[in-house]
């Protein structure tokens, strides 16, 4: 049994890199990025700031309580109804 090699430069290319750089496949991840942008913006404010400090600031739970005000538990249970809203939404949207 043989297997075929690419034969082009993008076929070599696509083949050794993967689906992330075919073009199509960069544009569903940044329209699946853009919409998960949109969920987060439309989460109630608490949730929406200890999501944004957490992924985007890449700060610890303890950071974030005392950036927000809030206990460290308190910012476990923020961000696990943030992440489990944006789960539901995401899978309607793909659905």
């Amino acid at each position: 049994m043989t297997t075929t090699e690419p034969t082009t430069l993008d076929q070599q290319q696509a083949a050794s890199q993967g689906d992330r750089t075919r073009p199509l496949s960069v544009v569903e991840q940044r329209d699946t990025a853009d919409a998960l942008l949109g969920l987060v913006d439309a989460l109630p404010d608490n949730q929406r700031e200890v999501v944004q400090l957490r992924f985007n600031g890449q700060l610890p739970y303890r950071e974030i309580a005392h950036v927000t005000g809030h206990s460290v538990s308190h910012v476990g249970v923020l961000l696990h109804e943030a992440i489990k809203t944006l789960r539901v939404q995401m899978l309607r949207l793909t659905a």
